[in-house]
């Protein structure tokens, strides 16, 4: 693939990925400022592939899902690992944003992203690719490299686990046989 070609294949990825791509990152990062630069970081991986090897052969779409979420997984490990090292406190604090410009969303969205912090990572992945993506299981599954069976399960998992979260205190109870739709 020549150079021209290489930049308008990745030009069309932007254009038509960029928001997506935010969005899931948002979602997975729970941060407007993290997800910006998250998705910045996923189309220069994106470039610096192509500048090697080429596009992929069989879902552009696809790969570059891989991407974000192979880069939020390691945002979200990197964090974690940096709650567990004996740093200076103080130093760590004054690098977090201050209150006044985290973004404002609406009860609504402070409802989802509570509920979507009750997952795992990998299962919000899955549960932000199939409802607001609407990915395809196997599709999801290239993406995290899993089974679509076990995307399957743990997507029906994790809906099960937020319906439960939804129900008011005296309701949550455990209904085996019972499976509704979120």
């Amino acid at each position: 693939m020549n150079n021209a070609r290489k930049v308008d294949f990745l030009q069309a990825l932007i254009n038509e990925l960029h928001k997506p791509i935010f969005t899931y990152c948002y979602h997975m990062l729970r941060h407007r400022q993290e997800a910006e630069d998250a998705a910045q970081e996923v189309f220069l991986k994106a470039v610096k592939h192509l500048n090697g090897t080429g596009p992929p052969l069989h879902s552009p779409r696809a790969w570059l899902y891989k991407l974000a979420h192979n880069h939020c997984l390691n945002l979200i490990r990197r964090k974690r690992l940096l709650r567990f090292i004996p740093f200076n406190r103080d130093e760590l604090c004054q690098a977090e944003l201050p209150a006044e410009e985290t973004p404002v969303l609406s009860e609504l969205s402070l409802q989802v992203e509570q509920m979507l912090s009750l997952l795992q990572p990998l299962d919000r992945s899955i549960l932000l690719l199939r409802i607001v993506d609407e990915r395809p299981f196997e599709e999801i599954a290239a993406i995290v490299r899993a089974t679509p069976g076990s995307v399957r399960k743990r997507y029906e998992r994790a809906r099960r686990k937020i319906k439960q979260a939804c129900r008011p205190e005296g309701e949550k109870t455990h209904e085996a046989n019972q499976i509704s739709y979120i």
